[in-house]
């Protein structure tokens, strides 16, 4: 009964997991909290409705930075969709949060020079929009046309 009953409760919390992931797949609000702040120069971030491709960018940008000692990423579970950022820096040169602001306008900047770029290349060039291949289709297709051969 123990054993059932914490199999019970362990299954209720992975659907409230669940929920909350599909809950913020609705939303397209990124939001930033400060989890934990030690000081001016250490802090803990946690950002909603985001992964590893912004964790690894933030990452490494804030690394870039001579002032910022330590910068790390985490994803706590994946089925939700937040990261937790922490971020250590000398304090002499800035905040943590100033830096991960700094940051993220940097990677923004930075896609925005790449939308640009992409644009530019694709500047005169025909698009085609191809349409969906149906696999089961074409695999009929063959099929028909080796009965076909094998019946001659």
């Amino acid at each position: 009964d123990e054993r059932r009953a914490a199999s019970r409760r362990w299954g209720q919390a992975g659907d409230e997991r669940r929920a909350r992931a599909m809950a913020s797949e609705t939303q397209t609000l990124h939001r930033i909290a400060v989890e934990q702040r030690v000081g001016n120069g250490s802090a803990t971030f946690v950002i909603s409705n985001e992964g590893h491709t912004l964790g690894n960018a933030l990452r490494n940008e804030l690394m870039k930075d001579p002032s910022v000692d330590l910068c790390g990423y985490t994803v706590p579970h994946p089925m939700e969709k937040i990261i937790k950022v922490r971020v250590q820096t000398s304090g002499a040169d800035g905040s943590a949060t100033q830096k991960v602001h700094e940051g993220l306008s940097r990677i923004s900047s930075g896609m925005d020079v790449w939308k640009k770029r992409f644009d530019a290349a694709l500047e005169g060039v025909e698009v085609t929009i191809v349409p969906k291949v149906d696999v089961e289709a074409l695999k009929r297709a063959a099929a028909s046309k080796k009965n076909r051969m094998s019946d001659e």
